[in-house]
């Protein structure tokens, strides 16, 4: 049901960036500091939803200025709703969390926190938010353009791209309904065939790409400003075409309902990360969160725990839709017959490093989604 694979990156580059720009607006807006010798701030993120993926959370620590968060491994991570614990995340040594399989799945209109306590002690919470109902469905559709662009060289070029739209029906708009979309890709790569009688125990692997899409970009509907019944024609991404669309090649749009609490955190983000105008304007002010010391309140950690009822709607575009067709990334050379069994070194000048290992490529995985043809 849920389609964003990459949440944990995601939100996170987002978050630093939100960071970032408050950290070097002004000095005197807020005042990170260090809370012990271990390094600076504690920065949590992360999610739960009524799905099985995307359940995942972040831990670490702000770095020098101009510098990503330290990540934080180790800590004991535990999902509660009003009976209790209800479940444990499993982490790995980059600080990111996963929420294991034998937990329930979570239920809207049940409230959840998370509790996250460290090795060398100290502990920290979210406050209780209920997860809201889902009351909007989308679709999505694309069309073809040509796009015109001139450099800063006054250099004019043409180049035509997939235009993802959506058009979003809303159930009950109701002024507690609030949204937000996410949006990424998702396609192929195969590697290169080999000739079995010299290369018995090689495998032509598939590798699936999954890319983020439009990450500078907090897109988000406010229940309390609008009372629309529907969203129609709204532009999500304009994706070059290449060599990607070879053949199947899929858009998944995440619709999240969150709290308004969780929406003014997204809201502040989005400004502090997309600030336009002079340097006499306002500065960017301290992200609001949810997350809280158990022991000292007053120290107050960055991040948000995101309680968020979520849909994906997925767009699938192949190349016969678009009238375009691309040569295979790793034709056969000749010279391979000829190879020495098993001597890759012989033929890896043939190939690209991908074509052999498909695993090398960015946001490559061998995991075949369910949905994917």
């Amino acid at each position: 049901m849920i389609g964003m694979r990459k949440m944990k990156s995601t939100y996170q580059s987002i978050l630093v960036m939100g960071l970032l720009a408050v950290m070097v607006a002004c000095a005197e807006v807020i005042d990170l500091g260090t809370e012990d010798n271990a390094g600076g701030q504690i920065v949590i993120f992360g999610r739960i939803t009524n799905g099985t993926q995307g359940n995942e959370l972040t831990i670490s620590r702000t770095g020098f200025l101009g510098q990503e968060p330290i990540p934080v491994s180790g800590a004991i991570v535990t999902l509660h709703d009003s009976q209790g614990v209800v479940g444990n995340y499993q982490s790995d040594n980059e600080g990111n969390y996963t929420l294991t399989s034998s937990a329930p799945v979570a239920r809207p209109g049940e409230p959840y926190f998370v509790r996250v306590e460290f090795a060398g002690g100290g502990a920290y919470q979210s406050k209780p938010e209920v997860m809201p109902t889902i009351s909007a469905k989308d679709s999505l559709y694309f069309e073809v353009q040509e796009i015109e662009e001139t450099s800063d060289q006054g250099i004019t070029s043409t180049r035509f791209v997939v235009s993802v739209l959506s058009n979003t029906e809303i159930f009950d708009p109701r002024p507690d309904l609030f949204i937000k979309w996410d949006l990424e890709e998702v396609y192929t790569f195969e590697q290169a065939v080999l000739p079995m009688h010299n290369f018995p125990f090689y495998t032509r692997n598939i590798c699936y790409m999954t890319n983020e899409l439009e990450q500078q970009r907090v897109q988000l509907y406010d229940g309390s400003e609008l009372r629309a019944t529907s969203i129609n024609g709204i532009t999500q991404t304009d994706r070059s075409i290449d060599e990607s669309f070879r053949s199947v090649h899929y858009f998944n749009m995440v619709q999240q309902s969150i709290t308004k609490e969780a929406h003014l955190f997204w809201s502040g983000l989005d400004q502090n990360i997309n600030r336009v105008g002079s340097i006499f304007d306002q500065p960017p002010g301290r992200l609001s969160t949810n997350l809280y010391n158990v022991d000292d309140p007053t120290q107050e950690a960055l991040g948000y725990f995101v309680v968020s009822a979520a849909d994906t709607t997925r767009l699938k575009v192949t190349n016969s839709q678009l009238g375009q067709f691309f040569p295979e990334p790793c034709p056969k050379n000749p010279e391979v017959d000829f190879a020495p069994f098993m001597a890759f070194w012989f033929i890896e000048r043939y190939y690209e490093p991908e074509c052999l290992n498909c695993l090398t490529l960015r946001n490559s995985s061998l995991s075949r989604p369910s949905y994917f043809d």
